[in-house]
């Protein structure tokens, strides 16, 4: 055989084994990404259900209102009430001090500091 076709049936053997190794892994790969896709949906659908639960507890506590469609599901909220609680720690102290003849704090007099 000539050179020329045993170059010919190397790239042809070639493009043939390169077709089967990509076919091989892009299939795995497919099937990876189905894999993935469908775990994303479910948790997609669980958190779906999380948040219907929390609209209707906080439409039922009158925070928020809610505008659904004709199958109930919510379309568009809006907050009705906000209400929140501020606390605040210090490390500050202060030693009160009272001197005879200092008048009561009651009685609206400032005595100067010497």
């Amino acid at each position: 055989m000539s050179t020329f076709l045993y170059g010919v049936a190397g790239i042809l053997l070639g493009g043939l084994v390169t077709l089967r190794v990509a076919a091989y892994y892009s299939r795995q790969g497919s099937e990876e990404l189905r894999t993935a896709a469908n775990k994303l949906r479910q948790e997609t659908e669980d958190i779906r259900h999380y948040i219907n639960a929390l609209i209707s507890y906080l439409e039922a506590a009158g925070a928020i209102r809610v505008v659904r469609d004709e199958n109930g599901r919510p379309i568009k909220t809006q907050i009705i009430r906000v209400s929140g609680v501020i606390e605040g720690k210090s490390g500050a102290v202060a030693t009160p001090t009272v001197r005879q003849g200092d008048p009561p704090a009651d009685q609206g007099e400032e005595t100067p500091q010497p």
